[in-house]
């Protein structure tokens, strides 16, 4: 009872453990084991910590999923399970593992062989690559590296890199994890650029050459490039009208426009590149004498 008054006058409330984590596979390694789980609920406390522990032994070890615990005997079937511990104290334990037995010869695996990266949506590329020995030991997980700026993806084979700089190149390495170590990274990918539909065209100027009683007129556009061409060079430009169809290239573009008095005609103006067409420069006139 007094530890119980200690919490409530310390905090204003009864703080909480987390939910017990939900215990994934395991794989055996060479005095090794490769452990996966799932956090639960925090119970309103962050977690800051999840332990693995062997049985028999008590072996263990801190981290995210997976969790290798080492120092184990080969030969020796082990089951295992985790704890979640947030500012309130550790949860109650995971159900066990199925038992595995980890066995002398498994190193880390052979360096994945890289495939092609390719440009993904928005700010991101994509990975193929093939898995070859996994060192004896079951691999848990493949990292893909970007090289410049080392933000990595994880996965099975297209591996997914976010956060990319569009109109940066980007080649890719990857890695395969078992449950003794990393392996080699595999040879770089070929270069590949992430990128996104261009802008707004700038800086839009529009000249209505009409004379009195002439029934047509061009109606020209100049323009500069968009302030982002969304990481792709802008390949051309596309000025459009429903009544008078379109024109396509650089500025200047001209449409022939025909009279009508008091007559609206609305005006679109884009900008093109590799990935498809940016947003529209939209413009409403009234070419009256």
């Amino acid at each position: 009872m007094g530890a119980i008054q200690q919490i409530l006058l310390g905090g204003g409330q009864l703080g909480l453990v987390p939910v017990a984590p939900t215990i994934g596979a395991a794989t055996g390694g060479n005095t090794s084991a490769s452990i996966t789980f799932t956090n639960n609920f925090d119970n309103g406390s962050p977690i800051t910590q999840n332990r693995m522990t062997s049985s028999p032994g008590g072996f263990t070890n801190t981290g995210t999923s997976p969790i290798v615990v080492s120092g184990l005997t080969n030969g020796t079937a082990y089951t295992f399970t985790a704890t979640a511990t947030n500012a309130n104290g550790i949860s109650l334990s995971s159900s066990a593992s199925n038992s595995v037995t980890p066995a002398a010869g498994a190193v880390v695996p052979a360096a994945p062989t890289i495939g092609t990266a390719s440009r993904a949506s928005g700010t991101s590329c994509s990975v193929t690559f093939t898995n070859n020995s996994n060192g004896g030991s079951a691999i848990t997980v493949n990292t893909a590296t970007a090289s410049p700026g080392g933000l990595t993806g994880t996965g099975t084979s297209p591996i997914t890199v976010s956060g990319l700089t569009n109109g940066t190149a980007y080649t890719f390495t990857v890695t395969a994890t078992n449950a003794i170590g990393v392996s080699p990274a595999s040879a770089a990918s070929n270069a590949a650029t992430p990128a996104t539909v261009p802008g707004v065209p700038s800086d839009v100027g529009i000249t209505i050459n009409k004379k009195l009683f002439q029934p047509t007129f061009p109606v020209i556009f100049s323009f500069a490039a968009p302030a982002d061409d969304g990481g792709a060079p802008v390949t051309f430009y596309d000025l459009s009208v429903p009544e008078f169809g379109g024109a396509s290239g650089s500025s200047p573009l001209s449409i022939t426009a025909t009279y009508v008095l008091n007559q609206s005609y609305t005006f679109t103006l884009v900008a093109v590149n590799e990935v498809g067409v940016g947003s529209a420069s939209v413009h409403t006139l009234t070419p009256n004498t």
